[in-house]
Parts: structure tokens; sequence; C-alpha cells
């Protein structure tokens, strides 16, 4: 199994595996793994799953860019690229962050602006599906999560086609789901 780690990060340092590094660090051990920087993507048919990072981007100004019918420019152009090849990958798909933004905004969801930042070790709470779920059963219902954003998914889409859960919400606000 090889898992491509899609790096949403335009600022690198001169080592630019820096967060696929640390995504890295999560894996089981002897998983194989390759990142790719997001303007890079060529074949995701290559990896059996793939990790969406978190960013610096604002997945609601993409929304918002996307959604005005206007020609894309600048880094909402280079995010489109690479969600329209994510678009055609049919594996499974692990988003963080923005990483998850940009998956609930593939799926038709409404993603949301918060208030204020919200950054550092913060609380959030398993929902009953979370407390069931194979990815996040081992946490307890209240747990601790790293994070640093503005942006959060504001309601997931009701489609026929799709079940989508809600894991994990801090605030009143999704900060963890799935779609099937």
């Amino acid at each position: 199994m090889t898992i491509g780690i899609i790096d949403f990060n335009p600022d690198q340092n001169p080592d630019r595996s820096q967060y696929v590094k640390r995504i890295s660090a999560l894996l089981p051990e002897g998983t194989a793994y390759k990142g790719v920087f997001f303007r890079d993507i060529n074949n995701l048919d290559q990896y059996d799953a793939i990790i969406l990072s978190g960013s610096k981007f604002f997945a609601t100004q993409y929304q918002r860019d996307v959604r005005s019918g206007a020609e894309l420019s600048g880094e909402s152009a280079d995010v489109d690229v690479a969600v329209k090849k994510i678009m055609g990958y049919k594996g499974p798909i692990f988003g963080i962050c923005f990483g998850a933004q940009i998956l609930a905004h593939i799926h038709g969801a409404e993603l949301g602006r918060l208030p204020i930042t919200e950054a550092g070790y913060l609380t959030h709470q398993l929902t009953e599906i979370g407390a069931n779920d194979p990815v996040f059963s081992g946490l307890d219902q209240t747990f601790w999560g790293a994070q640093l954003h503005m942006n959060f998914v504001q309601t997931l889409l009701e489609d026929t086609d799709e079940k989508s859960d809600i894991i994990a919400t801090r605030n009143g606000y999704i900060h963890a789901f799935r779609i099937i």
C-alpha cells in the first residue's frame, strides 16, 4: 500500500517535505508514502489512498471564487487545478483542515468562516457516530486536537448518492466528518 500525501502549503522552506514528514509520522510503521506538492499532481491512481494537508489558503475564498463563475486566478486557480485532479480519484481520501474543507466543497457542502482564528491544542467533542467510527473511536468523548484555522465546514450536503456523517464538533462547528 502506498499513500500519496498532497501538500497544499505554498510557502516551503528549503526542505520542501516538512509537512509531508509531519503527516507521515502519523502513519503506521512501514506504510509507504510519497509527498506530492499540490501544483505538481500527475497521476493519483498510483496511490492506494491519499491525504490532503492543511494550508494557509482559505477554503471559503476558493469556494466563493468557484461559485462566482468568474475566471479563477492566483491561488484559487492553482488550487482548482489540483481539486479537479482529486475529483477524478476513486480511492479513499483523508483531509486535514484545509484538505477536509476542500473535500467537503467537492461534495457540495457549505463552508463558513469563524469569527476569530482558532489556534492551539483545543478540545473537540465526538458525536455518537464519531464514538463508533473506526478511525476516531479510540479517542475520548472530549479530545484535544491541534489547529490553526479560520474556516470550517458549515453544513454537509444531504445527497441521495452519498452518506455523510458528522464525527466531531467544536463549539457547534463541524470539525471532522466522513462522506461515503
